[in-house]
């Protein structure tokens, strides 16, 4: 990996706000491809590295396309209380960009980072050692092959982050044993080799199969913020029975600490009961996370709420019965309308000036097909739901938030 000079990275300081695309057409003979990847880089990650960035101004970004698939430091911060307090030996099995293993060496854990290509390795290297993480140690090579060799409880834990497109064309995948490292191929050898293995895996996997694929799950987490599910954290443990598994949603705020924590059994599958929304009621959406997780009817009855249907994953109670911790947003009903034409008219005319935030619950129109039939603009300062009920009637639901 080049090391750039100190006018290089002046260079990329100046150039931050400049598209990569256009600059590569008209850098200064003297700038290396290197400054180009630094502000490809810094573009991408900036909102997700800001901390990083922050303690780190000239932190080496080997690849763009390792810029955009890194953990968060929000995310980071959160893996990193899972490890807990002691001082642990964690090997790293998908160095990557470095952002977990920085976060979990920053806490005082020691820290190996296996990483098979030798520009990321190097890059991995040359910032650690700029953050001044000398409990990091770097090892460029194949993980999958070099921890058939790793001696018996050699760590204390395994982080693994498996890469989840494949080269070509950057194909999407959607299955554990399509990614690399192949952790189903690998469960036994990870958990030899230390008895907790943490695996941060693509949010489009169906929790409910994971089951069926590693034998030793121990908790499958949704993990995101407010609106987003960024991933899905398994993690294993040798004396963990996969049925038995435990289902949590996290939600996180941008700085990582939990805003809210939910847990489910694996085979909960409670639904109901319903209601239908009234005005003067309080209308709850869930959390991106709890929406991941899906146990909608233990939810409910956690939160001793009632779902407006099985199809219709928001919640509703009286005004004075609203549980304050509820993890998801909270809206006030101004008013409930049939979802017939003459309504959305209706609705239209009065909303027109302001427009409104206009969404679908199980409708038979989308958001914007809704909002044209209503000649509303987009605004979001009232929501308008589309929904239908438990007994499949439709309706037209006005939310303030509270």
């Amino acid at each position: 990996m080049t090391e750039l000079t100190p006018m290089q990275w002046q260079w990329v300081e100046d150039h931050l706000d400049h598209d990569p695309i256009d600059l590569r057409l008209h850098m200064p003979p003297s700038m290396p491809q290197e400054t180009i990847e630094q502000i490809a880089g810094r573009r991408s990650a900036s909102g997700k590295l800001s901390d990083t960035l922050r303690r780190c101004k000239h932190f080496l970004f080997p690849s763009g396309l390792l810029a955009q698939q890194c953990t968060s430091d929000a995310i980071a911060y959160y893996h990193t209380t899972l490890a807990g307090e002691r001082p642990l030996r964690i090997l790293d099995m998908t160095g990557g960009l470095g952002i977990d293993a920085f976060h979990m060496a920053g806490a005082g854990h020691s820290v190996t980072a296996c990483e098979i290509d030798i520009e990321a390795a190097g890059a991995l290297r040359h910032n650690a050692s700029l953050m001044g993480l000398g409990n990091v140690e770097v090892i460029n090579a194949d993980s999958s092959a070099w921890i058939v060799q790793a001696q018996s409880d050699s760590y204390d834990l395994i982080f693994i982050d498996p890469a989840r497109r494949t080269s070509e064309h950057g194909r999407r995948l959607r299955s554990l044993s399509e990614c690399s490292p192949d952790v189903e191929m690998l469960e036994s050898e990870m958990l030899r080799v230390a008895p907790r293995v943490l695996i941060k895996a693509s949010p489009m996997l169906d929790i409910s199969s994971l089951a069926g694929m590693l034998k030793h799950i121990r908790s499958i987490s949704a993990i995101g913020h407010t609106r987003t599910c960024s991933e899905l954290l398994i993690e294993l443990s040798r004396e963990a029975d996969s049925p038995n598994a435990e289902v949590k949603a996290i939600t996180l705020s941008e700085s990582g600490k939990m805003i809210s924590g939910t847990a489910y059994t694996l085979s909960d599958t409670v639904a109901g009961p319903f209601l239908t929304p009234r005005k003067g009621m309080i209308w709850f959406e869930p959390y991106a996370p709890e929406m991941k997780a899906g146990h909608f009817g233990a939810l409910g009855q956690l939160y001793d709420i009632k779902q407006l249907s099985r199809h219709t994953h928001v919640y509703l109670c009286q005004q004075g019965e609203a549980p304050e911790t509820f993890p998801g947003q909270r809206y006030a009903i101004d008013d409930v309308v049939k979802a017939d034409k003459a309504a959305m008219r209706l609705i239209g005319s009065r909303y027109a000036g302001d427009g409104a935030d206009v969404a679908v619950r199980h409708f038979p129109m989308s958001a914007d097909e809704l909002r044209r039939a209503m000649g509303i603009r987009k605004s979001s300062d009232t929501r308008i739901v589309g929904c239908k009920d438990a007994a499949d009637k439709k309706w037209l639901v006005i939310l303030r938030r509270v």
